[in-house]
C-alpha cells in the first residue's frame, strides 16, 4: 500500500512515527448498544465499578506528573475531573441503566452524559459549554477504560476529534508519542498544554477519524503540519533521524541561552519567563533569563479552602524575589474570575464570563481581598526588584485607585516600621481593547504596560479560542491584532515606559522578528521558550525587523502575514 498524506495545522513541533490508537469522544462517535442478559447484570455493574477506580487511578497518577511538569495551575483541570467522576447522581444513574435497560457500561456511561447535557446545553453559556465538554471528557476516559485503551501502555500516536485541555494533561512522553485531531487551533487551551509536553502535534485534519483505524502506522511531521499514513520503513528512518536531530539541537540552544539576548546589530532584548507555580522557580538555570516578566499569583489561590493570608503570600513573593537576585519580578495580581473561578470564592453565575466579574474589577470591589496581596507584595518588595501588574485594565481611573491605595498602604507599612519600597512600580495590562485605545493616558499613570496577546486576541477578533466553531477565527497574526499591538509601543517608548509583551504569542520563535521590529526588547514567556527565542533574537538584524514588521502590519489576512515571515525566516 503506497503512504498517503494528510495535512493539517501544526500546534507543536516535533517528530514522532508509531502506531495510531484512536480515542474519539463520544459526542462524536456513539457507541453501538450491547444487550446484557439478566444473568450478566451483576457482572457488567461491577465491570463498571472496576474501570472506574482503574480510571481513578490513572488520573491521579497523570495529576502528580503534571504538576511537576507545569504546575498546579494545570493539573488542577485533572483534578477537577477527579471530582466530576466522583458525582454519585451519575455513578446512580449508569448502574440504573445498566440493570434497568439491561445495556452494556459503555452505553450506560454514553447515555447518561447525553441525559447530564441535555439538562444544561440550553442555558448556551461559555460556563454551561465548558462544563458539558469536561463532563463528557471525563467520562469517555471510563469509558476509554472499559474497552480496553491504557495511555500508559505501549506507545502510540493518539487520534481524536479535538485535543480539549484535560486530554493534553494526559500526554505522557514515551508513552504517547504525538497527537492528530480533527479539529481544533494552534491557540487553544489544549493546544497550548501539548507543546508545554513536548509532544508533537497536528490539528485540523479533515475526515481524520474516518479515514485511520487503530494500529496503522503513521509518520507525524509537527514542524509542518503533515502526517504521512502507512510510511515505508526508510520514511520511518527518516522521521526518527530528524526527531533525534531536534533533541541534539535543543541542547544546543540550551547551551546557548547561556549568553546575553542581542541581536545581529547589537540590539539588546531582555528575554524573562511567565511564573505558572514556585516549582517553576526551579524549572530553568537562572543564567537564561533577566527576570520574571508575569508571575501569576492564582495558583497561591488554588487547591485551598481558603484564601492563603498575607503571610503565606509575603513568604511566596519573597522567594521569587530572592531567587532572581534583583533580576524583575513582575507579580499579577490575581485574576480570578471568568474561566478561573476560586473553588470558595463563587461569584453569581454569568451568561459570558468572559466579559465579566474578573481581575482587577474584582479586586478593587473587594478589598478584603486585595488588600492582603498589595501588602504582602509591598513587604516581599523590600528583598527585590519588586513589580506590580494589574490584569483586565480598562479606565485610568482603576489605575489611579490602586496608586492611591498602595501608597496608603506603604505609609502605613512605614509606620509600623515594616520595610518596604514606597515606590514600587504600578503597571497595567494591555489585554481588552479599550486598553489599547487609551495607551497614551494609561501610560500617563502606569510606571510600565505589559502586552497580554491571550485575550486581546480574543476579544479583537470576537472569537473564543476554546470554541472549535471560531477557534480558526483565533489568530494574533490577525493584522488586527498586529496594528493593535503596533499603536501602543509608540505611546510607551515616548513617555519612557517599558513595554513587555508576555502572552503565548512573545514564546513563538517564529514572530521573535515581528515583535522585534515593532519596537519590543521585553519578551516574557513559558521557560522551555527561552532557548529557543533567544536564538531568533540572535539571528535577527533591527533594520531588517523594521522592515519585516512594517510589512506583516499592511498585510490584510494573517496568511499573508504568515508568507512574509515565512519569506523572512534564515534558511535552515
Amino acid at each position: 500500500m503506497s503512504p498517503t498524506l494528510l495535512k493539517g495545522t501544526s500546534v507543536s513541533p516535533g517528530f514522532a512515527y508509531g502506531p495510531v490508537r484512536i480515542r474519539a469522544s463520544s459526542a462524536v462517535v456513539s457507541p453501538s448498544v450491547r444487550r446484557v442478559g439478566a444473568e450478566e447484570i451483576d457482572a457488567e455493574v461491577a465491570r463498571f465499578d472496576a474501570a472506574l477506580a482503574r480510571t481513578e487511578d490513572t488520573l491521579r497518577r497523570n495529576i502528580r506528573y503534571a504538576a511537576e511538569k507545569i504546575g498546579d495551575k494545570n493539573a488542577r483541570i485533572l483534578d477537577g475531573h477527579l471530582q466530576l467522576l466522583a458525582d454519585v447522581e451519575m455513578r446512580d444513574r449508569v448502574r440504573r441503566e445498566i440493570r434497568e435497560r439491561e445495556i452494556d457500561a459503555v452505553s450506560a456511561i454514553h447515555r447518561s452524559v447525553v441525559h447530564f447535557a441535555r439538562r444544561y446545553e440550553h442555558l448556551r453559556s461559555v460556563g454551561s459549554r465548558d462544563l458539558i465538554a469536561e463532563v463528557r471528557f471525563a467520562w469517555d476516559l471510563v469509558i476509554g477504560t472499559l474497552r480496553g485503551d491504557d495511555l500508559d501502555a505501549r506507545p502510540m500516536v493518539i487520534v481524536t476529534d479535538e485535543i480539549s485541555p484535560g486530554f493534553a494533561m494526559l500526554v505522557e512522553r514515551g508513552s504517547v508519542l504525538a497527537v492528530l485531531a480533527e479539529a481544533g487551533g494552534r491557540w487553544s487551551h489544549g493546544a497550548i498544554l501539548a507543546r508545554s509536553f513536548g509532544v508533537p502535534a497536528v490539528v485540523g485534519i479533515r475526515d481524520l477519524l474516518r479515514r485511520l483505524k487503530d494500529g496503522q502506522l503513521v509518520a507525524v511531521n509537527g514542524d509542518d503540519g503533515t502526517v504521512l499514513v502507512d510510511p515505508s520503513e526508510t520514511e520511518c528512518q527518516e522521521i526518527e533521524a530528524r526527531r533525534i536531530a531536534r533533541i541534539e539541537q535543543r541542547r544546543e540552544l540550551q547551551v546557548a541561552a547561556i549568553q546575553p539576548a542581542r541581536t545581529r546589530d547589537g540590539g539588546a532584548v531582555s528575554v524573562r519567563v511567565n511564573l505558572e507555580t514556585l516549582r517553576d522557580l526551579d524549572g530553568f538555570d537562572l543564567r537564561t533569563v533577566d527576570g520574571i516578566g508575569l508571575y501569576r499569583t492564582e495558583f497561591l489561590f488554588l487547591h485551598r479552602d481558603e484564601f492563603p493570608s498575607e503571610d503565606d503570600q509575603y513568604h511566596q513573593y519573597r522567594r521569587a524575589l530572592e531567587r532572581m537576585r534583583e533580576r524583575p519580578v513582575v507579580i499579577r495580581t490575581l485574576d480570578s474570575g471568568g474561566d478561573k473561578p476560586l473553588p470558595y470564592f463563587q461569584t453569581p453565575p454569568e451568561q459570558n464570563p468572559a466579559l465579566g466579574w474578573r481581575g482587577v474589577r474584582i479586586s478593587l470591589e473587594m478589598p478584603d481581598l486585595f488588600i492582603p496581596q498589595l501588602r504582602a507584595i509591598l513587604r516581599a518588595s523590600a528583598h527585590g526588584d519588586a513589580r506590580i501588574l494589574l490584569p483586565m485594565v480598562t479606565s485610568v481611573d482603576e489605575v489611579r485607585a490602586v496608586r492611591t491605595l498602595v501608597a496608603s498602604l506603604a505609609r502605613d507599612l512605614a509606620a509600623a516600621g515594616v520595610t518596604c519600597r514606597a515606590d514600587i512600580p504600578i503597571g497595567a495590562m494591555i489585554e481588552v481593547p479599550a486598553a489599547a485605545l487609551l495607551a497614551d493616558v494609561l501610560c500617563e499613570v502606569s510606571d510600565f504596560v505589559s502586552l497580554g496577546t491571550n485575550d486581546l486576541t480574543q476579544y479583537l477578533l470576537g472569537a473564543d479560542r476554546d470554541n472549535p466553531r471560531v477557534g480558526s477565527l483565533y489568530d494574533p497574526l490577525h493584522p488586527a491584532v498586529l496594528r493593535t499591538i503596533a499603536s501602543v509601543i509608540p505611546h510607551a517608548q515616548a513617555r519612557g515606559r517599558e513595554v513587555s509583551i508576555c502572552g503565548e504569542f512573545a514564546g513563538d520563535p517564529t514572530t521573535t522578528p515581528l515583535l522585534l521590529g515593532m519596537g519590543l526588547r521585553v519578551l516574557s514567556m513559558a521557560s522551555p521558550q527561552v532557548p529557543m527565542v533567544k536564538a531568533a533574537i540572535r539571528a535577527a538584524a533591527l533594520g531588517d525587523a523594521r522592515e519585516l514588521a512594517e510589512a506583516a502590519c499592511s498585510c490584510a489576512t494573517a496568511s499573508e502575514v504568515r508568507e512574509r515571515l515565512l519569506a523572512a525566516a534564515p534558511s535552515p
